[in-house]
């Protein structure tokens, strides 16, 4: 993209490669990679539904180069790989749906990218040994002890809508749920600061219950490793990781560790499912439908 290099319609077209250099999915424009990443409808859907918008706004007069350099200056280093990500999904999903007739909604470009974006974050940990399964790591390591409980946390948000929810899910040492929790919130924040909140609301909701929890699990590695960290800025996320800092002072054993995504689906769809919630919902025993 920086080097104007994708081969869109229109470099296709003064090289005698293709018949016609308008866009291939609008059918209305000549195909640049402005056009292409930023200015074809398809992709103005894609920035309006991802957190994303408020610089795509800010920016989108510029060109293609002056764009990324603009909104990088912007963002810390993991906004910017999701960034990157959501401009190699927004290429991936024009040649799905020209080149192989795959029709991927524009609103789904951006949750694909962070989630993308955390995979990668997760593949770059120590390798597992291939004779022990990811699912058998996760069980050999932080186990809870008997008659304690562990809890998952995860958050969900909806960009059109503005707004999020996050999900706790609470599961004693034989893995069986016995308690959770969805809340939304009104608003848009960005993905590690909604996870962050979804850490502290289930420490303050354990503590308030006064429920014995021996580890905390978030697949926002990030965190984890922020808390553990000796570094401290100024942000709202370095604000909300004092915050659990300081909610985990009264409790030495307890432990907050990454878990990969694959393992929090649970708490991944009770958070997906209090988008739909107007206020804060307890269960005990047994999870409602979702």
């Amino acid at each position: 993209m920086l080097s104007n290099a994708l081969p869109v319609s229109s470099s296709l077209h003064k090289r005698c490669v293709i018949d016609s250099p308008l866009c291939p999915l609008c059918k209305i424009h000549p195909e640049t990679v402005k056009h292409a990443l930023l200015d074809c409808s398809r992709s103005r859907k894609a920035w309006k539904s991802s957190w994303f918008v408020t610089h795509y706004y800010k920016y989108k007069h510029l060109n293609e180069y002056d764009f990324f350099c603009s909104v990088s200056q912007e963002l810390d280093k993991d906004y910017i790989g999701i960034l990157c990500c959501f401009l190699w999904a927004l290429w991936n999903q024009r040649n799905n749906i020209f080149h192989h007739k795959q029709d991927g909604q524009p609103f789904d470009v951006y949750d694909w990218s962070v989630t993308f974006f955390f995979k990668f974050l997760d593949a770059q940990q120590v390798p597992i040994s291939p004779s022990i399964s990811n699912l058998d790591q996760v069980a050999l390591q932080h186990v809870p002890s008997e008659g304690a409980f562990q809890i998952f946390t995860d958050a969900a948000i909806d960009v059109q809508r503005k707004k999020y929810s996050i999900g706790v899910v609470v599961l004693n040492h034989s893995h069986q749920v016995v308690a959770g929790l969805a809340k939304p919130f009104t608003g848009c924040v960005s993905p590690m600061v909604a996870e962050a909140k979804a850490v502290v609301l289930a420490l303050q909701w354990a503590s308030s219950i006064h429920l014995p929890v021996d580890i905390l699990r978030t697949d926002c590695k990030s965190i984890v490793d922020k808390l553990y960290s000796c570094t401290q800025g100024c942000s709202i996320l370095d604000d909300l990781i004092v915050c659990i800092k300081n909610l985990l002072s009264p409790c030495p054993n307890l432990r907050v560790v990454h878990v990969n995504r694959e393992y929090n689906t649970l708490a991944h769809s009770v958070a997906k499912w209090g988008l739909g919630l107007d206020s804060e919902f307890i269960w005990n025993d047994s999870l409602p439908s979702i």
